[in-house]
């Protein structure tokens, strides 16, 4: 299965709150109307990749819920034309 790249448009993260977990500092981000946290802590992977990560994850979801909306549409007025 080939993956697809989602191009959207640059949106910046917004702090929401920083925590602490099991001896680790998280700090917590909302992107696109959806919270996720990263790990500050000194052996974790850098804050970039881990805010890189998160984000392409986000947009990638919201692009496929978008698309099945979309698909399911298009179906929906398909089948209900064939009975007009």
């Amino acid at each position: 299965m080939r993956r697809e790249k989602v191009k959207m448009d640059m949106m910046k993260a917004k702090f929401i709150r920083s925590y602490y977990f099991q001896k680790r500092k998280y700090l917590e981000y909302e992107y696109r109307g959806r919270n996720y946290s990263v790990c500050a802590d000194w052996n974790a992977k850098p804050l970039v990749w881990q805010h890189k990560s998160e984000q392409s994850l986000i947009d990638r979801q919201l692009y496929t819920k978008t698309k099945t909306t979309e698909n399911a549409q298009v179906g929906l007025d398909l089948f209900f034309s064939l009975y007009e």
